[in-house]
Order: structure tokens, then sequence, then C-alpha cells
């Protein structure tokens, strides 16, 4: 139950990072572009790791 709870923590975080716009700031405003990206990537990477076991323990706990 700890494992699912985490991967679905991982998969609402990496789903929040990819919606969530980030902040203009004026230190960052030359890479914005890059910074958003960044972000975008990092919570796709996060959302597909944490959703597919999450999928896989869904389908394995239906089909019982």
């Amino acid at each position: 139950m700890d494992k699912q709870r985490n991967f679905f923590h991982g998969f609402i975080f990496g789903f929040i990072l990819m919606v969530v716009p980030i902040p203009r700031y004026f230190f960052w405003d030359d890479v914005m572009e890059q910074v958003e990206a960044l972000f975008r990537n990092i919570g796709f990477i996060i959302l597909v790791i944490c959703g597919i076991p999450l999928i896989i323990d869904v389908f394995r706990n239906y089909n019982k």
C-alpha cells in the first residue's frame, strides 16, 4: 500500500510540474524557455515512471 501511495504522489507531482505555469523572474528571463522545457520534461518523466506501475497494479487487482 505504501508503494502505491508513493507512486500516486509521484504521479500527481509529475502532473503538476507539467501543468502549472512557471513564474517569470527577472534573473532567469533569458533562459525561460529552457527552464519551462526542463520542468515539463522532468514532470513527464516522473509521470511516466510513477504512472506505469500504478496502471499495472490496477489491472492486476481488477483481474483478480
